[in-house]
């Protein structure tokens, strides 16, 4: 068994990541944290097994999980500790779930604006979920957001899984609540467990396997199939690269709304935003100051 001082362990983690990002270190040393107080600073096989499981337990969805223990073995070797595991994780560690089957978990329309409703008292929050609601930003990509990628009346999005970098008009209707963005403030981790505590305040069931990815899916599935817009532009404004013309069919998930789709060529960034705002569901519930 090996037990470790928590301060020296968050002291070497500062030290051998000293070339990151701070949200990466930050992001690091919250695990480390989050997993001594589990385990009682010791770090044995049994207490990442248990970790896992018990994120498990408590519905965080399969890419989280997944982070967390490559996070750990990164900590463990930091620390001169072996680890435990071979290459692959083992069956026990529930790390290995199919994409498609926890990140494209969608929520229907109703329950987005429920959330928006009682996230908009809090300015970090509503920050943080007016770019959800109105870009389908990815988790990674509201951390990456820095004050640089704010201009007047545009937003830089730097697009992650190799997709479009992209350029978005600002609607006005969410530009007050832009000015409360919390750069800098959250980690992975954190803003996860954020979607889940705004859910939990609009009172809305457990979302096993969702997260921010799964208000992408509902808006891609109302441009799609509700609106019709054509499947360029919602490519375009989804920011996937233009080899993947089946992404927003494959997101798409009909059964939340009961209709059907089609699709054109797409115009300049500019005036693909035009379009979806225009049809955009929740611009207006974002207008409404509450």
């Amino acid at each position: 068994m090996v037990t470790l001082n928590q301060k020296a362990v968050l002291t070497n983690l500062r030290h051998a990541l000293s070339g990151s990002s701070p949200s990466t270190i930050a992001q690091f040393c919250a695990c480390a944290e989050r997993f001594m107080y589990y385990s009682d600073n010791e770090f044995t096989r049994e207490a990442v097994v248990g970790y896992i499981q018990k994120l498990d337990r408590e519905g965080y969805a399969a890419g989280t999980r997944k982070l967390h223990y490559n996070i750990l073995k990164r900590i463990f070797a930091i620390n001169g500790v072996e680890w435990p595991f071979g290459k692959r994780p083992p069956s026990e560690l529930p790390v290995e779930v199919a994409e498609w089957d926890v990140e494209r978990i969608p929520i229907k329309p109703a329950e987005v604006c429920a959330m928006i409703v009682v996230a908009k008292p809090q300015p970090a929050w509503a920050a943080i979920l007016a770019l959800s609601t109105t870009y389908g930003i990815r988790r990674v990509e509201l951390l990456d957001l820095r004050p640089e990628c704010l201009l007047p009346g545009i937003i830089r999005i730097r697009t992650a899984k190799h997709g479009r970098q992209r350029e978005h008009l600002i609607p006005s209707p969410i530009q007050p609540y832009l000015n409360n963005y919390p750069f800098g403030q959250f980690t992975e981790y954190k803003l996860s467990e954020l979607f889940h505590k705004i859910r939990r305040q609009a009172n809305l069931p457990k979302l096993e396997g969702g997260g921010w990815h799964s208000i992408r899916r509902t808006l891609d599935t109302i441009f799609l199939v509700q609106e019709r817009l054509p499947l360029p532009i919602v490519q375009s404004f989804m920011r996937w690269k233009k080899s993947s013309r089946e992404m927003p069919l494959l997101y798409a998930c009909p059964e939340i709304l009961g209709e059907g789709g089609d699709g054109n060529e797409a115009a300049s960034p500019i005036d693909v935003d035009r379009q979806v705002f225009a049809v955009h569901p929740f611009l207006k519930l974002w207008e409404q100051r509450g």
